[in-house]
């Protein structure tokens, strides 16, 4: 403890000096104790200042011995903080100090003797040490001795826990004796000798020097608290010595990860390819692992090897494939095989098998096609609906086999049918299905000659649509003969004026027809007038690109007195 109070040093050492003078402390207590022989008991007047003598012995003992527990509770409470806290010292008649500590570890010491105090503890917030000097020094008067009938009790056992249930009771009271016989041992000093010398091994880290000296103690002082102690830091050193080898040889193993990786993927890649699962799960297959290993891009022999086995097992997989006629995955899986470095003549038996399959499989689709041309020509699905029609499976079968001997008929007949398509469409001014039917002549090789003529009527009967559904000024076209109209008599008695607004359609002659009355002003009055006079117009045809087209055209015929 005086150590401690010159210069604080390190956690491990605080620790070490205080657990060694608690543990020497009780060691002295019970040789004291040993060497006391029972008395005779005397009147009840001396035994009783016997009994007050021994009270004020264990007493001042038990002070002691809390005091230094308190200063082991305090340096634990220190060491869990971040920051060095103030410790104080209080001694009876003496002013108060504070002396400042770093933080420490608290670290229970292995069990002692028991110990007799009594001693109530109030402020647990600092360290109430009783000065034992007197108690140590004074010689034991054989009228102050402990009684032959008394027993050896223990309340408090050094280095429990702070909180525990020993050190929470506010006053404890025990009784001490001392055992008559006394086995002797080796002398005090020899054992502080090397008990010092246990200790300067352990703080300077020599822990073989400590380990022997250990030995040698254990046969000098077998039943010493001081040794267990001692031997309990040797363990402790010796577990932060292999904990800090552990931590190198982690530190060196990181080097040899990449490998260490490589080895667990190829590894787990067999043991997938042993349960044949090659190609499945997703993300946990043989192939999966194969390829997270080669993204690691280390040369390695058993990966080459690995990527011969799982290409042998996807060229399986493709087999079975093709055995069930899914030739398009059996392709792919052949595909994947041989990227991935197999090259046996299993893999030319295979791709002569897909070829037979691809070729078989094209005749199946040929004649499919080749029968549901005529079966979509039959129910009139000539280029409708889209992706089903006659002209669809047509162009499909041309697609697979251009030379299929059946395809020209097949086409001249899709061409008629469409031919008589467009021809209705524009005749019966359906101008959206006419162009869709020309467009799909075009597509099934119609010739251009007759493809032209049928565009060119289809523009021809949407700009003759256009024409007809807007009416024009009549002063666009030329005339040939406007009829003057008769002025109504009533109109002329009256002294009537007005006007009468007429929409007619010139057809391709020049001569109106559906002539229909707009307005007009007076109501009633000039209209009989105004349709007899429209209906001897006549005007040039409307001509346009070379087509002659009919015209709405919107006319106006005023009446007027002059």
């Amino acid at each position: 403890i005086h150590r401690l109070l010159i210069k604080p040093p390190t956690v491990e050492i605080t620790r070490l000096l205080v657990e060694s003078a608690v543990n020497r402390h009780i060691e002295l207590k019970q040789r004291q104790a040993a060497q006391v022989r029972p008395l005779p008991a005397k009147s009840r007047r001396t035994g009783g200042r016997s009994r007050r003598s021994s009270r004020r012995i264990r007493l001042l003992a038990g002070g002691l011995v809390l005091g230094v527990i308190a200063a082991i509770a305090a340096f634990y409470y220190v060491s869990q903080r971040d920051e060095p806290v103030q410790t104080v010292v209080r001694r009876p008649g003496v002013d108060s100090r504070a002396d400042t500590f770093p933080p420490v570890e608290a670290s229970r010491p292995p069990d002692s003797a028991p110990v007799a105090s009594s001693v109530a503890v109030d402020e647990p917030a600092a360290a109430v040490v009783v000065d034992p000097a007197p108690a140590l020094e004074a010689p034991i008067d054989a009228d102050d001795s402990i009684g032959g009938d008394t027993e050896l009790t223990q309340d408090l056992q050094v280095g429990q826990p702070v909180g525990s249930p020993a050190l929470d009771e506010r006053v404890v009271d025990t009784e001490l004796t001392a055992d008559p016989v006394v086995a002797p041992g080796p002398a005090v000093a020899d054992l502080e000798t090397q008990y010092a010398a246990v200790e300067a091994a352990l703080l300077a880290d020599d822990l073989d020097t400590a380990e022997a000296l250990l030995a040698e103690l254990s046969t000098l002082d077998p039943s010493a608290t001081r040794a267990s102690f001692l031997s309990s830091q040797l363990d402790r050193a010796r577990a932060v010595e292999v904990v800090a080898v552990e931590e190198t040889a982690a530190l060196a193993g990181e080097e040899a990860a990449m490998p260490s990786e490589l080895s667990s993927l190829i590894g787990l890649a067999r043991a997938r390819l042993s349960q044949g699962l090659v190609l499945e799960p997703d993300g946990n297959s043989a192939l999966d692992y194969h390829n997270r290993a080669r993204a690691l891009d280390v040369p390695d022999p058993d990966l080459d090897e690995l990527s011969i086995e799982i290409g042998s097992a996807v060229l399986s997989v493709a087999e079975a494939e093709l055995a069930a006629d899914n030739v398009a995955a059996a392709e792919a899986l052949l595909i994947r095989a041989q990227s991935l470095g197999v090259s046996s003549p299993d893999v030319s038996a295979l791709e002569l098998d897909l070829a037979l399959a691809r070729e078989a499989r094209a005749r199946e689709i040929e004649a499919a096609l080749s029968v549901s041309v005529v079966d979509r020509l039959e129910r009139g699905e000539v280029f409708e609906p889209p992706g089903a029609s006659a002209v669809d499976a047509l162009l499909e079968l041309e697609q697979l086999n251009p030379s299929f001997p059946a395809l020209p008929n097949a086409f001249a007949e899709v061409r008629q049918a469409l031919e008589t398509l467009a021809e209705e469409a524009v005749s019966s001014a359906n101008w959206p299905e006419a162009a869709a039917t020309i467009d799909a002549l075009a597509q099934v090789g119609a010739s251009p000659a007759a493809v032209e003529a049928l565009r060119e009527e289809l523009a021809f009967g949407e700009r003759q649509m256009a024409f007809l559904a807007e009416p024009a000024p009549a002063s666009e076209l030329a005339v040939v003969e406007l009829a003057a109209p008769s002025y109504p008599n009533t109109a002329i008695a009256r002294e009537i004026e007005g006007w009468v607004d007429l929409e007619l359609i010139i057809d391709s002659e020049g001569l109106p027809r559906e002539i229909v009355v707009m307005g007009a002003e007076p109501a009633g009055l000039f209209e009989a007038s105004a349709l007899e006079a429209a209906e001897a117009y006549e005007f040039v045809p409307f001509e346009l690109d070379g087509r002659v087209y009919e015209r709405r055209v919107r006319v106006r015929i005023r009446f007027s007195l002059e």
